[in-house]
């Protein structure tokens, strides 16, 4: 009675542990068919062709408003700041003291000057006094030489017809005639004297005229420096600039900067653009600036041919009246715009891929020959999920998406490798 039951017990465990292997393969089996489907489904997904792309073809830039027309303010004189009178956006006119300075030195220099001159002035009329009183003392000497030969001639021409007539001799007559030689001298010396008295009173003169008309216009010099201590502004306009420096006690310097009035109402836009994306900026193409809120259309007069820290300015001049309260060095964006739309390429972004307008390589499949081969494409755009390809790679063209790092960089693999 007991082996029946224990025969049918060994059945029993047979039957249970065959199912427990069957399960077992057949779980196996269906991983290996899960994971061989999935690895090629995976590889597959590293596969795709490449399709077409239209994107418009515009830049975006950014810059500030320049004044086509503005004025640099400077010092005329150095001195040290009493007022500051306006600031970066003020808006000025013509004649308006922007900056007050104080300079005591050219007020004692002055001062100085004015004594300068009340002494010159005295001493140039003393000068002169005593230079006409000896001239007029030289006169009367003249004068009184002039009288002397006069009565020495006519005693001579007496004693002439006296000595003829034999009643004076000849030695008394030959001595009157000495006395009008030497009387005919003596004038001719005292006008000589006369004249050289006449001539340093005119030089003395002329000096002091001189050295008086040197020390006015010293005197106006320095009177016009003080005058420009009141920096003015030369032209109305707003003050777009202004020098870091300018503090009340701290001084300036001649020539030195002061600020920069510009004219609100004649503006341009001075752009930049990154080098990459210079070649996209023509003169002639339109831009459209964003301004207070605005989109204020210009177009682009000027490209600089200068790269500088990988940008290029360029100009561009507005076909509009700007908004209100648009000024100088105000910070703008905006997009140039090409006529032409750009047909690109378009293929999901691979990781390796992080610059525009730079070329990198792909695997991209020669069918003829069933290999991917590695050819150098130019990326012209790339966004969180897309690149864009505009050289290099054709509509339709398969691209294996994967760095040609992991293989190596070889020239080319095969279909059946990445397919394997």
């Amino acid at each position: 009675m007991e082996i029946p039951s224990l025969e049918k017990e060994s059945t029993a465990i047979w039957l249970r542990g065959s199912l427990v292997v069957l399960f077992a393969i057949s779980s196996c089996f269906f991983l290996w068919h899960y994971l061989v489907t999935s690895d090629k489904d995976s590889k597959n997904k590293l596969l795709i062709e490449a399709y077409p792309v239209t994107a418009s073809n515009a830049v975006r830039v950014f810059g500030q408003l320049q004044p086509l027309l503005s004025s640099m303010v400077s010092t005329d004189v150095s001195g040290k700041i009493a007022e500051v009178n306006v600031s970066p956006g003020s808006v000025v006119r013509r004649g308006d003291v922007l900056v007050r300075l104080v300079n005591p030195s050219l007020n004692r220099e002055i001062e100085e000057l004015e004594l300068s001159i009340l002494s010159k002035k005295v001493k140039g009329k003393s000068d002169v006094i005593t230079s006409q009183q000896a001239l007029l003392e030289q006169k009367n000497n003249v004068t009184f030489a002039t009288s002397d030969l006069n009565s020495l001639e006519i005693e001579l021409n007496a004693t002439e017809q006296l000595y003829q007539s034999g009643i004076v001799s000849r030695l008394n007559y030959v001595k009157l005639k000495a006395s009008v030689e030497r009387a005919r001298v003596t004038l001719k010396a005292e006008k000589r004297k006369l004249q050289s008295l006449a001539n340093t009173h005119q030089a003395l003169s002329e000096v002091a005229q001189a050295e008086l008309k040197i020390l006015l216009s010293k005197k106006e010099y320095l009177e016009q420096q003080v005058a420009a201590l009141d920096i003015l502004a030369q032209e109305s306009g707003v003050v777009t600039l202004m020098n870091d420096g300018l503090d009340v006690g701290s001084t300036l310097q001649e020539a030195d900067f002061v600020a920069q009035i510009a004219d609100p109402l004649d503006m341009y836009a001075r752009l930049s653009v990154t080098a990459s994306e210079a070649a996209k900026v023509q003169v002639g193409m339109s831009t459209v600036i964003n301004i207070k809120g605005e989109r204020v259309t210009a177009r682009v007069s000027r490209v600089s041919p200068y790269v500088v820290e990988n940008q290029i300015e360029f100009d561009a001049a507005f076909d509009a009246t700007l908004p209100n309260g648009a000024i100088p060095n105000m910070n703008i964006s905006g997009e140039v715009i090409s006529n032409d739309e750009l047909a690109l390429v378009g293929l999901p972004k691979i990781s390796h891929v992080t610059d525009t307008r730079s070329r990198y390589t792909l695997y991209v499949l020669n069918k003829s020959t069933q290999t991917f081969e590695l050819r150098h494409v130019l990326i012209n755009a790339i966004s969180e999920t897309e690149m864009y390809v505009s050289d290099g790679l054709e509509v339709g063209e398969t691209v294996l998406l994967t760095s040609p790092d992991e293989y190596g960089s070889r020239a080319s693999i095969s279909y059946a490798e990445i397919s394997s």
